[in-house]
């Protein structure tokens, strides 16, 4: 393997934390279902993760360096839950919160007084209604699966003002602050196959009424929570990324130690380092995509699209890598404790996570493929007049065809 994620330089207190208060309760926090909060706080009570606006970089830096870390556990839940409790909610609150918000939600968060979690809305799902009454806003709804927000002491719901709505005025779009104790708030906890430490679930409201302080209303709600899925998305893939790297060397190790017959051991197997070299091939593609997403997102904002793609191309990857380990190891490999089988499930588990739900990340893919392209028009094939690739396109205009690699990286990044 020649590419690991990237990380651009390493914090020797961000890797403390991690080996202090993630990599010693990893397998207990598993057994027994526990949401790693501690972990989050800790990390905001160490002020080792900046939220300001004029920190952005070297927050972004931090929290990959933070989600390799993480993946290399062996738990993705509780990277999930971890990465979501010090990222998603602390960024939203920074571009949307102001006043009452930002004393009762962002100040708590940023230090470690409080964990939140962000309801992202999904493709085709129901937003959470909302009506104005005499003070503040009232809800109703179910937001079928949230991350991270059992345990949670805020949630922040996306929803849309019902009148607005019917009115189609296009100010419909909200985004609630609302804390998980208040009256007519349910958390529940779904039972799921991975991601054992992630919390997913849904959250009902029911005539759940809040200061009107709490709410963010307009574009810039959509905005924010898309810029924040993004870096989700990327965050998330990094730490895939990481334990698909440390589950290989895991393997390599054992192939490398294991007899198959006097003086011969597994790993001296044609077969088996042919198998080994798709496995690594799988692996650095995948990381080497990774590297230039994190690598843009230092400099500038987060290119929806590509997040979109790594967070594919990464769970896609590492399912074959993890499972192609586990047929590696033998019998060893499909035993309960075993970390390639941890990570196996995990990996099944995430489309249920919403900022990695399939149907949003494909739309987010397809808006940036086709989105400059007119379905309606004529369509007709050309040279370029360059005489490069051909180009496609109508009476408005032509788009030209992208190759599947320069999709994904850009011309050459390979």
């Amino acid at each position: 393997m020649t590419t690991r994620p990237d990380v651009p330089a390493r914090d020797p207190r961000i890797a403390e934390v991690v080996r202090e208060h993630v990599a010693p309760l990893a397998d207990a926090w598993e057994r027994e279902r526990v949401v790693p909060y501690a972990a989050a706080r800790a990390l905001a009570r160490a002020r080792l993760l900046p939220v300001r606006a004029h920190d952005a970089a070297e927050a972004m830096r931090r929290r990959l360096e933070l989600a390799a870390l993480l993946g290399r556990t062996g738990s993705l839940g509780t990277a999930l839950t971890v990465l979501h409790a010090v990222s998603a909610p602390l960024a939203v609150l920074e571009r949307l919160a102001c006043g009452t918000a930002r004393e009762l939600f962002l100040e708590p968060a940023r230090a470690g007084d409080a964990c939140g979690a962000v309801a992202f809305p999904v493709d085709g799902a129901r937003r959470i209604s909302l009506r104005t009454v005499d003070g503040g806003v009232e809800m109703d709804g179910v937001v079928d699966c949230v991350a991270g927000a059992a345990g949670a002491d805020f949630v922040l719901v996306a929803a849309r003002f019902a009148d607005a709505v019917d009115a189609g005025t296009g100010d419909a779009d909200a985004l609630v602050a609302v804390r998980t104790d208040e009256p007519g708030v349910t958390v529940d906890r779904r039972a799921t196959v991975g991601l054992h430490t992630a919390a997913l679930g849904p959250v009902r409201l029911e005539r759940c009424r809040v200061d009107a302080a709490q709410v963010a209303r307009g574009p810039r709600v959509a905005a924010a929570l898309a810029d924040a899925a993004a870096d989700e998305r990327l965050l998330l893939a990094t730490a895939v990324i990481a334990a698909m790297d440390a589950t290989l060397r895991r393997t390599l190790a054992f192939v490398g130690t294991r007899a198959f017959g006097p003086g011969v051991v597994l790993g001296d197997q044609q077969a088996v380092r042919h198998r080994l070299a798709d496995l690594m091939a799988e692996h650095d593609v995948a990381a080497a995509f990774q590297a230039e997403v994190a690598a843009a997102r230092l400099i500038g904002t987060p290119d929806h699209a590509r997040c979109a793609m790594l967070a594919i191309v990464a769970a896609e990857a590492a399912q074959k890598v993890v499972e192609g380990c586990m047929q590696l190891s033998g019998a060893r490999g499909f035993m309960e404790d075993d970390p390639a089988t941890r990570i196996y499930r995990d990996l099944l588990t995430l489309p249920l996570v919403p900022s990695l739900d399939p149907a949003t990340l494909e739309s987010e893919v397809e808006r940036d493929v086709f989105g400059s392209v007119d379905v309606d028009a004529p369509v007709h094939v050309s040279a370029s007049a360059e005489g490069g690739l051909p180009r496609i396109g109508g009476d408005g205009g032509d788009a030209e065809i992208r190759e599947p690699a320069a999709m994904l990286t850009g011309a050459g990044a390979w």
